[in-house]
This record gives structure tokens, sequence and C-alpha cells, in this order.
């Protein structure tokens, strides 16, 4: 995960794809989906961002990650146009 913090979008969205694919893991699912958003975004895939804060505000509204992606997605519309 620190992938993400290195600057390696890729290699973090291998890391939260295979976080989403896992059950068990379900308890980090609104993370992988938050943080997934934010690698689209350093990637300049806004569309894919917008699409990733748009699932983990819709399916997980109540957790931090969830409130959070509310601010990336307000943030998007006014500094990106995505």
């Amino acid at each position: 995960l620190l992938a993400l913090e290195n600057s390696l979008p890729d290699q973090a969205l291998t890391a939260y794809q295979d976080i989403l694919k896992t059950p068990a893991q379900k308890a980090f699912h609104p993370e992988a989906l938050l943080k997934s958003g934010v690698a689209y975004e350093m990637k300049k895939d806004f569309s894919k961002a917008r699409e990733m804060f748009e699932k983990v505000h819709r399916e997980h509204p109540q957790t931090q990650a969830g409130e959070l992606s509310f601010q990336y997605l307000l943030y998007l519309e006014h500094s990106k146009g995505a």
C-alpha cells in the first residue's frame, strides 16, 4: 500500500483490486475504493477516479471513506471538470 504514497499508482491499484476481490477483507473495501480513486486521479484518469469515488460514497456512505469520497468528488468537479 506504500505504492500510492511513492507515486506508483499502477502498483497501488493492483493491491487495492486484490483487496476488493477478497471477501475476508471486506472491512477494508471502502478504503481500497477510495484509494483506488486517488490512484486513478494520479494517472489522470478522472473518469475512473470519479467512478471509484461515487461507488464508495454510494455503497459505504456511513464510513470515513464514504464521507471523504464526497469531498474528492467536489474537488474533481471544481478542479478538473470531470
